[in-house]
């Protein structure tokens, strides 16, 4: 039994009270084992975190609660002995990684750039424990070392558990998704004693998931019974329906049947793979090159593209690589009008935060940084600049918004206070979900009014919209729409309602750099 890794988080601050540990991504399409589909992240309804702690298919959830917590990451060749030190709340648990590296991160979602190398994929069990720190927070040890699947175990429950009748309905929820996938059967005496907690307790959760829904117990309660979620819905599933049973269509000319796109040129920039692998055309013909793997974000410049991934990279014209640096947020970053200098911000959130922009040079890869005051939250109008037209958008109230810019240029328009600058200024926009659709409010009219592009029905508009030019964007089609739209993209020129179905795979379309003046 030895120690073979370790990682430790000195500041570690949950949102929602809940700590999250998930899998790094690293490429590929990977799958729920045969029978543990119920296991995946978001499959099940479950208060994060459970009591204590709760995980499945390449995610843990741990019940925390605010302020900043230290976390440490241990790797184990075998289960480590009971320690001597007490630990107010301890669980043993499955888990399931498919990348064999994990880390911590939010419930809102965040990249893995530091964590735990488990080594392989594989089945693993960790035990996870935790007590009050001294200062603020919660101290939490989670070991893992390989093992096959077994139901979770609860060691140690301290008063946080007691009261919490919603998260222990959660620790049963998942050691029946863990007993159906392993085929564990139960007596009541034996889960009582697994879940550490007295049988009545067990008898009113069973019955409350069977009000539910959630999980069903087949077989004797006096006897031998077997646990097993009924059904697992849909990964992502929040629970909330919203008494719509089914969307309207589109509209033209989606609503033509048969109806489908030309085929039109390759993404003007590129695009991007998972494995950070840049595919661009010239003059006709793909060439790729690698950048950096899982890639969230790609400019294009007249000096190269700039990939946002587990490091920021610039792809120079003849493939080479100038690191730029990490820890860069790909939002915030915004390229001076001539294409040269890329503003990107970091931002550290800790015991001591901090805020600071790199000013970086992409002729040289000169740099620059500036310290950051720490953020405050907007209290007046919320504004929209763009830095190819020099204009800015500014809601005033909700149906009316401002538009000021070079020259001292002043339009008040009465729109919706949900419209947003198109790159290059060109026009406004808004977007729709049900269905789908782009307004296009054309900023050369006196008294923009607004035309709708409608999109085929899986389209989310508002993800992965690039502006290829200021009045055309490419978006991500939705696997069920590929094989009616002929391709994974579709370009939609929005000032004439114009489309084309856009060849290339992968995951990333690099969003051109253009000018306008």
């Amino acid at each position: 039994m030895a120690l073979r890794g370790i990682f430790i988080k000195d500041d570690y601050l949950p949102e929602y009270g809940t700590l999250v540990l998930i899998d790094a991504f690293r490429g590929g399409d990977p799958e729920p084992p045969e029978g543990g589909e119920q296991l995946t992240d978001g499959a099940l309804d479950l208060q994060p975190g459970g009591t204590v702690a709760v995980a499945g298919w390449g995610w843990l959830h741990g019940n925390a609660f605010d302020g900043y917590h230290r976390v440490a990451l241990e790797l184990h060749d075998a289960a480590p002995p009971p320690e001597r030190v007490a630990w107010t709340e301890v669980v043993e648990t499955p888990y399931l990684s498919y990348s064999g590296f994990v880390g911590l991160t939010f419930l809102t979602g965040g990249l893995i750039e530091e964590g735990l190398d488990l080594g392989a994929p594989g089945a693993y069990r960790v035990r996870v424990s935790n007590r009050a720190a001294e200062d603020e927070g919660l101290l939490w040890r989670l070991q893992f070392w390989p093992a096959e699947p077994e139901p979770p175990r609860w060691h140690a429950r301290g008063e946080r558990s007691a009261d919490r009748s919603k998260w222990f309905v959660t620790d049963l929820i998942m050691m029946g998704a863990w007993s159906e996938l392993t085929g564990r059967r139960w007596r009541l005496a034996e889960l009582a004693d697994w879940l550490l907690v007295d049988r009545t307790t067990v008898l009113d959760a069973l019955e409350q998931v069977a009000d539910q829904g959630t999980v069903v117990a087949t077989g004797d309660l006096l006897g031998e019974f077997a646990l097993t979620t009924n059904p697992p819905r849909e990964a992502g599933h929040t629970g909330i329906t919203s008494g719509v049973t089914q969307l309207p269509p589109p509209g033209a000319p989606w609503d033509s049947p048969g109806y489908r796109p030309p085929a039109g040129p390759p993404p003007l920039a590129g695009i991007l793979g998972q494995d950070g692998t840049l595919t661009r055309w010239v003059d006709g013909a793909p060439l790729t090159c690698p950048s950096v793997p899982n890639p969230r974000r790609a400019l294009d410049t007249p000096y190269g593209v700039v990939v946002f991934g587990e490091q920021t990279v610039l792809v120079r014209p003849g493939g080479e690589l100038l690191r730029l640096g990490s820890g860069h947020l790909p939002g915030t970053a915004r390229l001076e009008p001539d294409g040269r200098r890329l503003c990107v911000d970091e931002h550290h959130i800790g015991r001591q935060s901090y805020r600071r922009r790199h000013h970086l040079d992409l002729l040289d890869g000169a740099r620059r940084l500036e310290w950051l005051p720490e953020y405050e939250w907007p209290t007046g109008p919320v504004s929209q600049a763009d830095s190819r037209s020099g204009l800015m958008l500014t809601v005033a109230s909700a149906d009316d918004v401002v538009l000021t810019g070079p020259g001292g240029l002043r339009r008040e328009l009465w729109l919706p206070s949900t419209v947003r600058l198109a790159p290059g200024g060109a026009g406004l926009f808004t977007t729709s979900h049900a269905p789908p659709a782009l307004t296009w409010f054309d900023l050369a009219e006196a008294d923009p009014t607004g035309v709708v592009r409608w999109l085929p029905g899986g389209i989310q508009p508002d993800r992965g919209l690039v502006w290829e030019t200021p009045t055309q964007v490419v978006v991500t089609v939705d696997p069920r729409d590929w094989s009616r739209v002929g391709a994974r993209l579709l370009r939609v020129e929005l000032g004439r309602g114009e489309y084309q179905a856009v060849p290339g795979e992968g995951v990333l379309v690099v969003e051109p750099w253009f000018s306008v003046g």
